[in-house]
Order: structure tokens, then C-alpha cells, then sequence
């Protein structure tokens, strides 16, 4: 089942939209440049809420965003005209296990993320059965690094900055218990 991006049916093959337009319809992979995967430097830190999720991934379609966390998990599908929320999309909360590329009778998988080129695979499980949900070819696939800055510790306070006086290492009470 497709969670169909694109008019009408998804593309046999590479597609144009992932490749260079000099290319033909028909590249081998060992043809291929690496597409590779990009990433993004994002100045926010990852939420520490259990509440929150962190978008550690985007998958871009021709007309989606997917945005997968660290758990492999589709926490929110965007429409990249509107950047709303896709609430149709069935792949929120299904897990993301990689990529396929359908050739006539045979599909190559690639995994643990799909590439450029190929259509997203997500996992559902429904009523104790699984079901695959495929997107229409992936464009760019985002790796989102959250970077926080922090200033070191500083040092412990002494005894004397905090009671005004100053007691020698390793002595509690006087002899005469005072």
C-alpha cells in the first residue's frame, strides 16, 4: 500500500525527480553517483520531555516531508506547499525500515534509511498484523543534529563560603563534642 505522494500511480524505476535530468529513466545502481544523505545543523536542543519527540529525520517526497525520530518512528508528515501537518497520512506512528527500489520482478532494500531515488518503507501494525506503507520516491533524506551549547560547571563552593568559617579537612566536632 502507498501513503501516494504523487497523481495517479507511483513511477516504476529511478523517476526523474531524484536525478540529474540528463539522465534516462533507466540507471543501474552501480551507475550511480552517491546521492548520499545530508545533514542539517539545527540550533535547538532535543527535547528532553518524554512528551516530545525530536525530529532526528526528514524524508522529502515530491510532495511530503516525513519526520522520523530516534526511534525509527514517523512522528509527523508535513505538505511541503503548506508545511501543515498531513493528517491523512497513515505512516505517523509506523517504523521506518528503509528503502526499496522496484525493477520489473525484483525490488532492491536498503536499509536502515532509504535513499534518494528509492520509496520510503514504514511498518504498521494493525490489529496484531503488519502492514508496509511505501511513499512515492524519496528527493533528500535529512539527518537533523541538534546541537546545545553549555558552560562548564562551576567549582563547589568551600566550607568557608558557605558558614564563614573555615574548619580544617577531616575535623567534624572539637574533643570536647562542640
Amino acid at each position: 500500500m502507498h501513503d501516494d505522494d504523487a497523481e495517479g500511480t507511483i513511477p516504476d524505476g529511478l523517476g526523474r525527480s531524484a536525478l540529474p535530468a540528463d539522465w534516462g529513466d533507466e540507471v543501474p545502481w552501480d551507475e550511480r553517483p552517491n546521492l548520499g544523505l545530508e545533514a542539517e545543523r539545527v540550533e535547538e536542543p532535543p527535547s528532553l520531555s518524554a512528551t516530545d519527540r525530536w525530529c532526528a529525520l526528514e524524508i522529502w517526497t515530491k510532495n511530503r516531508i516525513y519526520q522520523v525520530d530516534i526511534t525509527m518512528t514517523c512522528i509527523g508528515v508535513r505538505r511541503r506547499d503548506t508545511g501543515l501537518p498531513d493528517e491523512r497520512s497513515e505512516c505517523v506512528g509506523a517504523r521506518l525500515g528503509g528503502g526499496q527500489l522496484k525493477r520489473g520482478d525484483v525490488a532492491e532494500l536498503c536499509h536502515p534509511l532509504p535513499m534518494p531515488g528509492t520509496e520510503a518503507v514504514f511498518e504498521l501494525t494493525e490489529g496484531g498484523r503488519k502492514k508496509f506503507l511505501a511513499t512515492s520516491l524519496v528527493e533528500r533524506v535529512v539527518m537533523r543534529i541538534g546541537v546545545v551549547q553549555v558552560e562548564p560547571p562551576k567549582a563547589e563552593p568551600t566550607w568557608k563560603e558557605i558558614t564563614g568559617r573555615s574548619v580544617p579537612p577531616g575535623v567534624l566536632f572539637k574533643p570536647d563534642g562542640r
